[in-house]
């Protein structure tokens, strides 16, 4: 049976600890977690009871030579952390990045535009012009 959509509250939390450098788990939940939503993005492992989960997102540097996506574990669902773990995982400077774009065409500017993301957005950093 699917899970609905909004019944993400709903899940126990568990308390024991997990080391940081764990990685997103994308689709397959190795701990017996019966919250993972249906889109199977399930939530990062270490997680307890936080309602937004871990994505994992493909990003890319707008007018690049290089067409490729990276795939980016986006655990905070925030502005900040999704500007400065895609500028990480590219090697580009926060501050030379103009504007985040989620393609085709629609502009990411807030946490709420963030929050919005699930797994498998396309999203392109247009870097300033020097």
């Amino acid at each position: 049976p699917a899970v609905a959509a909004g019944s993400e509250g709903t899940a126990t939390s568990r308390k024991t600890a997990v080391p940081a450098t764990t990685a997103c788990s994308s689709g397959i939940a190795s701990q017996s977690n019966t919250a993972s939503s249906s889109r199977g993005d399930a939530g990062c492992a270490g997680e307890t009871s936080s309602p937004s989960r871990c994505v994992v997102i493909k990003v890319r540097i707008a007018a690049s030579q290089e067409d490729d996506f990276v795939e980016v574990d986006l655990r905070t669902r925030t502005f900040t952390e999704l500007l400065n773990s895609c500028t990480e995982e590219l090697d580009v400077a926060v501050d030379n990045v103009a504007k985040v774009r989620r393609l085709p065409n629609v502009l990411v500017r807030k946490d709420r535009d963030v929050e919005r993301l699930s797994s498998g957005a396309e999203l392109e950093l247009v870097l300033k012009v020097a």
